[in-house]
């Protein structure tokens, strides 16, 4: 999987990126780090990361952004999307 973020402005930003899969044989996570330069209005590529996952498993990815320390985006997501 590849992160990306789209900025509403240009400058320096830091992120976390995690992931959590869950069932198939385990649970397993990981996570990055980093900086990235954003420029605004285009998407800006974080990192890549990837994670084997088998029938019955879910992934989550959670992703925050930074700017000079301050949070200034969070979002996840689970896949394949729960079911509600």
């Amino acid at each position: 999987m590849t992160g990306y973020c789209l900025a509403p402005a240009s400058g320096s930003l830091t992120y976390s990126l995690r992931a959590l899969k869950r069932g198939g044989g385990g649970n397993v996570s990981t996570s990055q780090e980093g900086r990235v330069m954003a420029r605004e209005g285009l998407p800006s590529r974080l990192s890549r990361m990837a994670l084997e996952s088998g029938p019955g498993s879910t992934v989550e990815v959670g992703l925050r952004l930074y700017r000079e320390g301050v949070l200034v985006a969070e979002t996840s997501q689970t896949y394949p999307a729960e079911e509600e």
